[in-house]
Order: C-alpha cells, then structure tokens, then sequence
C-alpha cells in the first residue's frame, strides 16, 4: 500500500514480542520534500519491548533524543516513535523498527519515498495589465503551487531580477509584483518565474498604458460675420451640448 502525504504525518503499528511473529504489514508511503513524517513502532509484551531502528544508510538507533545520522534531522522518542524533522532527497529508503525483548522479536519496515512537485503558476494570472490615465499603481498577480512552496521572483523589461528591498517595486507574500508611481517607462514585458527543488513555470505579462488626456485641453473655434449680424456659439459632444 503506498501512501502520498503533503502534511507531517503519523503510522502505528502493533508488534507482539511475546513470539517471534509479523503482526502488521510493511508500508510504503511517499512524503512531500521539507516535510515531516512520523513512524510509529509501538510494542506490547512482558518484559517490555526494546526498540531500536536501523535507518536507510544501516546506522542503527536505539538511544531516545536526536539522532546523529547523515539524513534529515530526526528524533528518536520514548515511545520508541522516530519522527523525521524535514525530508530531503537522502532521506528515502527503507526504516526498519525492531521490537524485542527476551521472549523474541518483531519487525516492520516503512519504504519511505521523498515526492516533490514542479511549480505550476496559476491560469487566472492575466496576459495583458492596462494601465489607466491617472492610476498611482498597478499589480501583477502571480500565484503558484508545488512542493516545496515555490519561491516568486520577477524578471524586469530590461531582463533584471526585481528585487525584494526595490523602491520602485514591492513583491507580496503570494507573489503579486506591485509597480508603484506608475509611468509610461514602466511600460513592458514582466515574466513571473516560480522555482522550487523540483522545476520551476515561467508566465509572461505585458503592462501597457492606455492612451487618454491627463492635461488642460483648448479647443479654438474662429468664426467671421458681417457687421451687423449677431452670431451664437454652442459646442456638442458626444455625450451631449454645452
């Protein structure tokens, strides 16, 4: 049976050490990358059951508190539960509990896979942002998934990397680019990149002003008339005369 957890998670098992007997299947499960993971290894018997673990790289564990080991940070609890801080890609491979006291022993053994998904940046973040007459700022929205969280950075028109601390700029938390005192030179290409340890997307945006009058406007209007005659001016637009 295997089993895709993207959340610290926790198995039991039930191992008699009154004879020397499997009384619960091997486990194959699958653990998001950073995450953590619990094994549980929980004995019953007279005299009490010993535990011990022999990790995917053959240390073996039997001392409760943290354990010194080449793979992810881990501890081993008194309960005989080994619980693995944050999985990285060295972290995989098989956990082996031993359950043992005088009258004999039993094992389990949990087949741990490390998963990881590539970011995927979400369909709704817009091609195009128009720019309209008089707006002071303008965001970019870029929200993306995977495991590991991914990471959002933002490549400029001029193909510079934003950064974080820009005056000009400021990146959200959920990856939104806010352009600030917008003018026309802010006018581009800006491309969203989401990364984490198993790929990364890249999404285009185009940021583009919308012509339109932001001044005082004369229109001039000349006339001749004969002495004598009066003339009216009125003036008409579209949504109506003046």
């Amino acid at each position: 049976m295997e089993l895709l957890l993207s959340k610290t998670s926790s198995f039991r098992i039930e191992a008699s050490t009154s004879a020397q007997s499997i009384t619960a299947l091997d486990q194959i499960i699958a653990v998001y990358l950073g995450k953590g993971v619990t094994l549980d290894c929980f004995a019953s018997g007279k005299p009490p059951a010993q535990i011990s673990w022999i990790l995917p790289d053959r240390t073996f564990v039997r001392e409760v508190g943290t354990v010194h080991a080449p793979l992810s940070p881990m501890s081993l609890l008194q309960n005989g539960t080994l619980h693995i801080h944050s999985l990285n890609f060295s972290s995989k491979g098989d956990y082996k509990c031993i359950a043992s006291n005088a009258a004999g022993a039993d094992t389990i053994t949990y087949h741990l896979h490390v998963a990881a998904l590539p970011p995927t940046i979400s369909e709704e973040a817009m091609d195009t942002v128009i720019i309209q007459p008089g707006i002071v700022q303008t965001k970019l929205s870029c929200q993306a998934t995977g495991e590991p969280t991914p990471r959002i950075m933002w490549i400029s028109p001029r193909n510079d990397v934003i950064s974080v601390s820009s005056d000009k700029f400021q990146i959200m938390d959920d990856g939104t680019l806010v352009v600030k005192k917008v003018i026309l030179a802010d006018e581009g290409k800006y491309a969203c990149v989401a990364r984490n340890s198993a790929g990364d997307d890249v999404k285009n945006m185009k940021l583009e002003s919308q012509p339109g009058i932001t001044g005082e406007v004369k229109l001039c209007c000349n006339w001749y008339s004969q002495a004598g005659y009066l003339m009216d001016v009125a003036w008409a637009h579209n949504a109506g005369s003046t």
